[in-house]
């Protein structure tokens, strides 16, 4: 379960009982019975969405690889409970109980997926959010008004810049704004790799700006419905991790840490965490509970739901 690449960094013995460790308790999880939960957040992937756009070999241009790859840097540092399905999953098991839904890469969709996210997804004050070019391939050629139909935002295109950067917000800004834009006003939008690639831009005046491209641009927007919310970001890998905590909160959903650190929890019992940088941190639960840290096998927290770190 474990490569060496690199021809001597596992030649030390710490290393290798790290290791062993790692792979006691791994075995451990694996035998014990246990639930996984729905998270607040799912992404969702395309995977036939390389049928429908050029992704070029070894170039940072395709846009697959912006929003399917270089967006794990952003969403495993989010601090939020999230899950990842592709589109075949989504249908056959009904996913339709989750609070956020990102669609990654959704350039072409069939009438089945639309319908889906029609009579499915629009309702209930969920959280859509579309990134790129979402339903802009149909079967009768590139279309913009498909993009807007199926976001609810009216959008045009161009050949300008991808480059752009997060609102920032005046004193008026409606309260629904100013949470999506906390923590990351006046940052860039994505994680600084910007793609040669065709831009979308949002035309519409019922929607709320969230990022400006650098010729003013809108190129990031919220825009609120009766029955859902939707927010389309036009950088195929657009997300850091403070504004996808950000989208989850305005989803009802919560934040265990605070965006910067990999976090994953997926299985109900089992929370991972990677210090990027090191220092004291605060893991905050949605509950109580028993926390313990199974590389030293020492009990954090009895029964608590803020247990703090280093």
């Amino acid at each position: 379960w474990w490569m060496e690449m690199t021809g001597g960094w596992f030649h030390d013995d710490d290393i290798i009982d790290e290791i062993g460790k790692l792979h006691d308790i791994s075995q451990e999880l694996y035998e014990e019975d246990f639930t996984i939960s729905p998270g607040d957040i799912l992404f969702v992937a395309d995977e036939e969405s390389f049928f429908w756009t050029v992704e070029q070999v070894n170039s940072y241009n395709g846009a697959n690889l912006h929003s399917l790859n270089t967006q794990q840097r952003a969403i495993n540092r989010a601090g939020v409970r999230y899950d990842l399905c592709y589109w075949p999953d989504l249908l056959e098991k009904e996913m339709d109980d989750y609070k956020v839904y990102v669609f990654l890469n959704t350039y072409y969709l069939t009438e089945e997926k639309r319908e889906f996210i029609e009579t499915r997804l629009k309702r209930d004050g969920k959280v859509l959010l579309w990134q790129y070019a979402p339903g802009y391939v149909t079967p009768t050629g590139f279309s913009l008004e498909s993009m807007a139909e199926l976001t609810g935002i009216g959008l045009r295109s161009d050949s300008g810049s991808l480059k752009s950067r997060f609102a920032t917000l005046g004193e008026g800004s409606e309260e629904a704004l100013r949470g999506l834009l906390e923590g990351v006003e006046g940052q860039t939008v994505g994680l600084g790799l910007v793609p040669a690639l065709q831009r979308f831009y949002v035309d519409d005046p019922a929607a709320q700006a969230l990022a400006h491209y650098d010729d003013g641009r809108v190129a990031a927007a919220v825009k609120q419905t009766d029955s859902y919310t939707s927010i389309y970001v036009g950088h195929p890998s657009g997300l850091i991790p403070q504004f996808i905590a950000n989208v989850v909160s305005c989803g009802g959903g919560h934040t265990y840490v605070e965006p910067g650190d990999m976090f994953m929890y997926h299985r109900d019992d089992f929370i991972v965490m990677h210090g990027v940088e090191g220092g004291r941190r605060l893991l905050r639960l949605p509950f109580e509970a028993r926390v313990t840290e199974l590389l030293k096998g020492e009990v954090l927290a009895d029964k608590a739901s803020e247990i703090p770190l280093e």
